[in-house]
């Protein structure tokens, strides 16, 4: 791996940290999150930042990758967070930064760690 591509994965942990700390915030709880706005723009924040470092890994790095990273969904995401950001459905990242954030941060945590 190169060293920017480490350095994007770093980022990538940053931005988790971030999301982290966001939702501990409205401590975890969907219901709390529903009704803060400022935390549901601080992950989209993120989550968009995330998305649009997805493009500044190597094509080599994803290609060692395939499967770890859903590469076009995750660019998809940072799409819809900067384009439909008026009519984004909190629930659904919710669900995101819940389901599938922590598997991100541990593969990203992984490359670090190599």
């Amino acid at each position: 791996m190169n060293n920017k591509d480490l350095n994007v994965a770093q980022h990538m942990v940053a931005h988790c940290e971030r999301i982290e700390r966001y939702l501990n915030r409205c401590n975890n709880s969907l219901d709390e999150f529903m009704n803060d706005e400022l935390i549901q723009d601080g992950v989209t924040m993120q989550l968009l930042a995330m998305g649009e470092l997805t493009t500044h890994f190597s094509e080599e790095f994803k290609l060692e990758h395939p499967t770890e990273i859903d590469w076009r969904n995750f660019k998809q995401l940072r799409n819809v967070c900067a384009h439909r950001y008026g009519t984004l459905d909190y629930k659904t990242i919710w669900d995101i930064v819940i389901g599938e954030l922590p598997q991100v941060k541990i593969f990203f945590e992984g490359i670090i760690k190599e």
